[in-house]
């Protein structure tokens, strides 16, 4: 990676395998100014390739911690924060008997009407 854009940039679109996102995210200094906007287009393409079984129920939300506790990285709107959290903070609104497959598809059908 030669800058912190296209570190962010590949954090957003989950281009490479979270062990190497991780891996560049440590080279970047942690309090930045934005670089980055997530927006719906985004996270839409991760809920699909979600849906396509190619990226695990803990991937995606380790992904979402990732793009949530990263400075550099704005939101298109407080519509896209919110499901980026809820994602990441999958612990602290699931129920108990819910498992994280099923808390995605919640979170997913919640916003699937608005995309």
């Amino acid at each position: 990676m030669n800058n912190n854009k296209e570190v962010l940039e590949n954090l957003i679109h989950f281009r490479l395998p979270l062990i190497e996102l991780k891996e560049s995210l440590k080279a970047l200094p942690f309090d930045i100014d934005q670089l980055v906007e997530i927006n719906k287009f985004s996270i839409v393409e991760i809920f699909a390739r979600y849906k396509n079984n190619e990226i695990s129920p803990d991937d995606f939300q380790e992904w979402a911690k990732l793009v949530a506790y990263r400075t550099g990285i704005g939101f298109e709107s407080q519509f896209e924060f919110e499901i980026i959290n809820l994602l990441a903070n999958y612990n602290l609104y699931r129920t108990l008997e819910t498992n994280v497959n099923d808390y995605i598809n919640t979170v997913y059908s919640k916003i699937s009407k608005y995309y």
